[in-house]
């Protein structure tokens, strides 16, 4: 009798796994169904110490809120690129550098949690040293260099700056009231960039026309100037 309840058991065992691995299939199988054409997300994370992503943790935890919002609307097969910017060249925050890919395994629920997690934190991991703030704010630098890498020709290609949209470089001050962006940084003459969005813009400044200045700068150089390398601009300084 012990030898036919050890045998049952096993079968029960068997039957069980089985069972799970057929629902992981079927999981699988449903995920893949009828998905979306792959995408590519760039996250760049300004590092500057002008901008409030550093120090402010309720502005830290929106943005990572905002930011979680796209990339759990992911479709399977989508890039997640995250980057830091800030001082040209700077090796400061390498540990930013973070490449994934939306599949079964690494669910959109799953990273955009992940991502949440670090960009809430980051103004406690540069009170701790473990990130640094930056000295000078080169977006347009950080464009450039990530159009080098990127093909926005070959999937859809959004660009989502957590940034004050300060540019503070060889380029531009854009602090400066008269101040503006060159019209001919990263011309791209074939297939455009889907979008640039930046979250945050003129957060620590006190005036809202102010804002609208820097606003409407990165939409013209972003739509109209001579280069225009993305078909959208969105500039959010509160949602």
């Amino acid at each position: 009798m012990t030898r036919f309840l050890i045998i049952g058991a096993s079968i029960i065992t068997l039957a069980i796994a089985a069972l799970g691995s057929a629902k992981a299939d079927a999981l699988n199988a449903y995920y893949y169904a009828g998905a979306k054409d792959p995408e590519r997300l760039v996250i760049g994370l300004d590092m500057s110490a002008s901008n409030p992503l550093v120090d402010d943790r309720e502005h830290a935890r929106k943005l990572a809120a905002r930011v979680a919002e796209y990339v759990r609307a992911l479709p399977v097969k989508s890039e997640v690129i995250i980057r830091p910017l800030g001082v040209y060249n700077s090796t400061a925050n390498d540990r930013l550098r973070i490449d994934s890919r939306i599949s079964s395994k690494n669910r959109p629920e799953t990273l955009a949690l992940k991502v949440e997690q670090l960009v809430s934190g980051i103004p406690d991991f540069v009170d701790s040293g473990v990130f640094k703030a930056e000295g000078y704010t080169n977006i347009l630098a950080f464009l450039e260099n990530m159009g080098e890498v990127i093909d926005c020709g070959d999937i859809k290609t959004t660009y989502i700056l957590l940034s004050d949209g300060l540019e503070d470089s060889q380029y531009a001050s854009l602090r400066k009231p008269n101040s503006s962006l060159p019209r001919d940084v990263l011309r791209i003459e074939e297939t455009k960039c889907h979008e640039l969005q930046i979250l945050g813009l003129g957060r620590g400044m006190t005036s809202p026309q102010e804002t609208k200045r820097v606003r409407d700068e990165w939409r013209r150089w972003a739509e109209e100037g001579d280069a225009h390398p993305f078909l959208h601009f969105t500039g959010l300084n509160d949602w």
